[in-house]
């Protein structure tokens, strides 16, 4: 029998600690398993937080009652202009703050968008705006999947002026009443930090609905400080373009004599390639080129920025000028060692044996990898046919990249005797291909979610390495990789090229195993028929296929949204576009001929994209309609464009972020499974 929700007042009194031990402990269970609710305990206790803040008389019962009442009785309250009796606002400050914390309340309850997901719990960072190198006040509500823990810890991601990245445990946060608490202090040259919160096993992770918690470092002045805004800019450009574009509007208002401002704006909106943004950046571009040339700047790492922006722009006499000037004067940006490494990649006619000696000296040079550098690097020595070279630029771009770098096997086996490719990639090369590189996990990612991926990965990796042996007449190498890699993971592509492989191999049986697992795709290529005449395919296929399910069930997540698109038949898909990249449209097509025209919604929002017009003209089939006020965004917290999310029947979020090639599995893991209810 499915219970009710409990009464606001409960939940109030739950949030006050003023329950009875037995009605506590009924509605704990209740909110360990009710987003809605827990919900509304975060924003009593935030409300209540703020009120406590302030220094003020308490607020006119009747006001408090009124709201609380209405609001029990399930009405939305809109406060007045002036409460009744409201003295002259020159005599007290208490009816303001009264507001305050009310429209925090009947917000939060009722039109927060930015928490939906993440009733869970808050991190609370002091000073909001530290200085570098100032130690941090850190504390930790805590959420329902943390009860009973009395230690958690707190990740981070830490970002200098110049663009120095790493990852590391800031703090082990420990138990104080009801929250977690710990002192942080943030390393002299960092100016920008996000973090995470997870349990000691890294199994269970908070990041936010993967926006993370951040610091922006203050300037003397108390503005953010300029360098601050660029590493959140860089930050969030992978993760959330929308609020890095923000980032970079913020920067050349905050500081418009800034070529490093002005580069950033225009990393996003060249992507509209109108003539009057490009005109308008080549004017911003040349005033910046005057008043440099007048007064060079206190701080060198402008004029990397000013490199990197004549680079973007196309501006190449100016490029090599300011990469010299930059240079001259010890500039350590990371925008320097880019421009320098692209400008030597797209100089025409460069002899590659003396490329690769300045790239080689760049390398050294740059305060950390850059991957316009290695990038230049590998070409160069696929170029110049230089082995060891085409291995050292190979290795350092997979650390760069990750462990999957597309097309190195054809790259290689083009430009080198197959012979000796197949020893280096059956030897010293297989740990260099096959190796998780930047041992990195991400804030985000719990430690299975992260080890799932990288075996993905390494499945991709061994069947191509697999594909070689077979090539070079070592079967048995070949087979080996083959069935080590079939039970790693769900890469389609790398499962059908398993199954091919050890089909000509003359392994039918291990083939089968590949090929089943393939077939559980429901966007699988066709299965040859010597498999599936194979007595008990079918079979294979449903194992697997109940297998496939439950690993993707396991990226499930219940999101309530504050006013849901339109209940459909079926679970649909959602997605946030701004561009007309060739291959987006043709991914969001796909999914348009796949399902009914009610379940799939195209969104754009204004200001950063295309108009659902231009989205149209550029081939989109499905409609496209505006976020015109960005709540959808807001309310999916959207992370890039293009992004996709699931809903279910009943409008909520079941996946977020998702790539279209998990689409077709999560609709049919939904459509098949029985997955987790919620109480509504």
């Amino acid at each position: 029998m499915r219970l009710g929700h409990p009464r606001y007042a409960t939940l109030s009194r739950f949030a006050d600690g003023d329950l009875p031990e037995t009605r506590n402990r009924r509605v704990a269970d209740h909110l360990a398993d009710c987003s809605r609710c827990r919900q509304e305990v975060a924003f009593i206790r935030q409300a209540g937080a703020l009120a406590r803040s302030l220094e003020t008389p308490a607020a006119p019962r009747a006001i408090l009652d009124r709201v609380m009442a209405q609001r029990a009785a399930g009405d939305r309250v809109l406060l007045p202009p002036e409460a009744p009796g409201r003295a002259a606002p020159n005599r007290h400050r208490w009816p303001m703050a009264v507001a305050a914390v009310i429209t925090l309340l009947v917000a939060g309850l009722f039109l927060s968008t930015e928490l939906l997901e993440a009733d869970r719990g808050g991190l609370r960072i002091l000073p909001i705006r530290p200085a570098p190198g100032q130690q941090l006040s850190v504390s930790y509500d805590g959420d329902f999947r943390f009860r009973g823990h009395e230690h958690l810890r707190l990740r981070a991601r830490y970002r200098t002026g110049s663009g120095r990245e790493w990852q590391q445990l800031a703090a082990i946060l420990s138990r104080d009443d009801e929250s977690f608490t710990a002192d942080v202090s943030l390393p002299d040259s960092v100016v920008y930090a996000v973090f995470a919160v997870e349990d000691l096993h890294g199994e269970q992770v908070d990041s936010r609905s993967g926006r993370l918690w951040e610091v922006v470092a203050r300037a003397p002045d108390g503005r953010p400080a300029l360098a601050a805004l660029d590493q959140r800019f860089v930050d969030l450009f992978v993760r959330d373009e929308v609020e890095a574009y923000r980032t970079a509007l913020t920067m050349t208002e905050l500081y418009p004599e800034s070529a490093r401002a002005w580069s950033r704006r225009w990393t996003v909106e060249r992507r509209d390639m109108a003539d009057s943004i490009r005109q308008f950046h080549l004017e911003r571009f040349k005033a910046l080129e005057r008043g440099l040339s007048e007064t060079p700047p206190a701080d060198p790492d402008e004029l990397a920025h000013m490199a990197w922006y004549a680079l973007a722009l196309g501006q190449w006499s100016s490029v090599e000028y300011w990469i010299r000037e930059a240079t001259r004067r010890n500039a350590r940006a990371a925008p320097l060692y880019q421009a320098h490494g692209a400008y030597i990649r797209l100089t025409p006619g460069l002899d590659p044996g003396r490329a690769l000696e300045e790239l080689e000296a760049l390398w050294a040079q740059a305060p950390q990898p850059v991957p316009a550098i290695a990038d230049a690097g590998w070409w160069f020595a696929t170029a110049a046919a230089d082995w060891d070279a085409a291995v050292r630029w190979l290795a350092r771009l997979r650390h760069l990249r990750g462990i999957e770098n597309i097309g190195w096997h054809l790259t290689l086996t083009d430009v080198f005797p197959s012979r000796q490719v197949l020893d280096w990639v059956l030897g010293p090369g297989r740990d260099v291909l096959l190796e998780d590189p930047s041992g990195h996990r991400p804030l985000h990612r719990s430690v299975s979610g992260h080890r799932r991926i990288v075996a993905e990965s390494r499945q991709a990796a061994l069947a191509r390495i697999a594909r070689i042996a077979l090539a070079g007449d070592r079967d048995s190498a070949a087979v080996a990789l083959a069935t080590d890699a079939v039970p790693l993971g769900w890469r389609t592509e790398a499962l059908e090229e398993l199954g091919s492989i050890l089909l000509e191999a003359g392994r039918t049986a291990d083939a089968a195993d590949a090929y089943a697992r393939a077939a559980a795709d429901p966007i699988a290529g066709p299965i040859p028929d010597a498999i599936r005449e194979l007595d008990g395919w079918e079979a294979r296929v449903a194992a697997a296929r109940a297998e496939l399910h439950r690993r993707v069930l396991q990226d499930l997540v219940m999101r309530f949204l504050p006013d849901p698109l339109e209940p459909s038949a079926g679970p649909a898909v959602t997605v946030f576009l701004s561009s007309c990249a060739r291959e987006h449209i043709r991914e969001i097509n796909r999914l348009a001929d796949m399902l009914p025209s009610d379940r799939l919604h195209v969104y754009t929002t204004p200001g950063i994209g295309s108009s659902p017009e231009e989205l149209g003209a550029c081939g989109l089939e499905p409609p496209a309609r505006f976020d015109s006020e960005g709540a959808l965004r807001r309310a999916y917290v959207i992370h890039a464009h293009p992004d996709y999310f699931i809903t279910d029947s009943r409008g909520r979020i079941r996946f977020q972020h998702t790539k279209p090639a998990e689409i077709p599995r999560q609709l049919e893991a939904l459509e098949r499974t029985a997955v987790p209810a919620v109480q509504d």
